[in-house]
């Protein structure tokens, strides 16, 4: 969402801001797969906790808490916010 405020489109209709955009989204989707070992749940998940955790089944929910969880998920969307961040600041930086 950063990056579709910084450098998106302000209308609808403007496709051009929506062209603008892309690059920096692709990066960002290439840079959070390669360090975090994908894009989906499922992906980074077995990357990280070395498991994918069916949060559906009650036990296997339980497992999940007991290796931290939550503090995996926050893991992950301070590594997404971290890399939007580099991104827009390594832009507004250039002379």
């Amino acid at each position: 969402m950063a990056l579709g405020l910084v450098y998106g489109r302000e209308k609808m209709d403007d496709l051009q801001g929506y062209f603008d955009v892309l690059p920096k989204a692709r990066e960002f989707c290439q840079r959070f797969a390669k360090e975090l070992g994908g894009t989906t749940c499922r992906e980074i998940a077995k990357s990280d906790l070395r498991k994918w955790y069916n949060q559906e089944d009650s036990y296997e929910a339980w497992k999940l808490r007991e290796v931290s969880g939550i503090k995996h998920r926050a893991k992950v969307v301070g590594k997404g916010v971290q890399i939007a961040a580099e991104i827009i600041l390594k832009e507004a930086t250039r002379p």
